[in-house]
C-alpha cells in the first residue's frame, strides 16, 4: 500500500506535467486545440467547453458534424470580452 508522501509526491509529479502541458499548449495560439486541451488551460472539465461550445456561446471551428476544435487566439477574444461585462 503506498505510503502518504509518495501519494503527495505522485501528486505533485502530476501538477508539474499539467503546468508544462499547458505553456506547451499557450504556445501555439493559432492551432487547433481539443475540448481537453482548452479545457486544461481554462481549469475546466471538457464537458463544460464543449457545453458552451454547443450553446454557441464559445467560439469553435466544426470539422466535422461530431468534432470540433478551438482556436486559442478567438477564445482569449472572447475571454476578454467577457471580462469587461462584469
Amino acid at each position: 500500500m503506498p505510503n502518504l508522501e509518495s501519494i503527495r509526491e505522485e501528486e505533485e509529479e502530476r501538477s508539474v506535467r499539467k503546468l508544462f502541458e499547458r505553456a506547451a499548449i499557450a504556445s501555439r495560439p493559432d492551432e487547433l486545440l481539443t475540448a481537453r486541451e482548452l479545457g486544461l488551460l481554462l481549469k475546466v472539465s471538457a464537458k463544460t467547453i464543449y457545453r458552451l461550445a454547443w450553446s454557441g456561446d464559445l467560439p469553435a471551428v466544426r470539422i466535422s458534424r461530431r468534432c470540433i476544435r478551438f482556436v486559442l487566439s478567438e477564445v482569449e477574444e472572447w475571454l476578454d470580452g467577457r471580462r469587461s461585462l462584469d
